[in-house]
C-alpha cells in the first residue's frame, strides 16, 4: 500500500503527460502504469519509487530466500523493478523466465506466489505457487533428439542450511 501512494505521488504532478491508458490506471490500479509500452511513460516512471525499497521484513526475507535459491542453482537472473503480473492476487514474488534461444519472444515461463487466492475464493488459507508457460516456445526449445529419461532423486533436508546445497546437488544431477 505504500509503494502505491508513493507511485501515485510521483505521477499525479506528470498525470497530464501520461497516456490515456496510465491516466485511467492512475488511481485505480497504478502499479499497472510501470508494464507500459508507451514509450512517454515509459521515461516518466524512469525515477519513480521501487517496490523493493516498500518491502517490509517478511517479504525482505522472503525475497533474499529466492536470491538465494537461484544462486544456489547457478541461475543467471535480474531484478525487474517493472515486471507486475495483470492479475491481483499475486504475493511475494512474480517472475518471468526467458530464453536466449528464442529471440524477442523470449519468454516461455512466467507466475508467481498467490498465498490468499483459494482463501479470497471461499477456501482455507493455503501457501501457492504457480506459472504458465507457452508450450510452443517449450517445444521449439528441445533438442532433435531427446535421451532417455534420467531417473528420479528426491533429498530429504533435515535443516534449512541445507537448502542452498541441496538445490546445487539437484541441479548438477539434471
Amino acid at each position: 500500500q505504500k509503494f502505491r501512494e508513493a507511485l501515485i505521488a510521483h505521477l499525479e504532478p506528470v498525470a497530464d503527460k501520461l497516456s490515456k491508458d496510465s491516466k485511467e490506471r492512475l488511481h485505480k490500479n497504478p502499479m499497472r502504469i510501470l508494464d507500459t509500452k508507451d514509450e512517454n511513460d515509459q521515461k516518466l516512471l524512469a525515477d519513480a519509487p521501487k517496490l523493493v525499497d516498500f518491502l517490509g521484513e517478511a517479504s525482505k526475507a522472503h525475497y533474499q530466500a529466492v536470491w538465494d535459491g537461484l544462486e544456489a542453482l547457478g541461475i543467471e537472473c535480474k531484478q525487474n523493478d517493472v515486471l507486475v503480473r495483470g492479475l491481483d492476487y499475486y504475493t511475494h514474488t512474480v517472475f518471468e523466465i526467458h530464453s536466449k534461444s528464442l529471440g524477442a519472444q523470449s519468454q516461455v515461463v512466467s507466475g508467481g506466489r498467490y498465498d490468499g487466492l483459494i482463501e479470497q475464493m471461499g477456501g482455507d488459507p493455503v501457501p501457492a505457487v504457480g506459472f504458465g508457460s507457452g508450450l510452443e516456445r517449450l517445444e521449439m526449445m528441445l533438442p532433435a533428439e531427446i535421451g532417455s529419461p534420467a531417473r528420479p532423486v528426491h533429498f530429504v533436508l533435515m535443516a534449512e542450511e541445507a537448502s542452498a546445497p541441496a538445490l546445487a546437488m539437484a541441479e548438477e544431477l539434471r
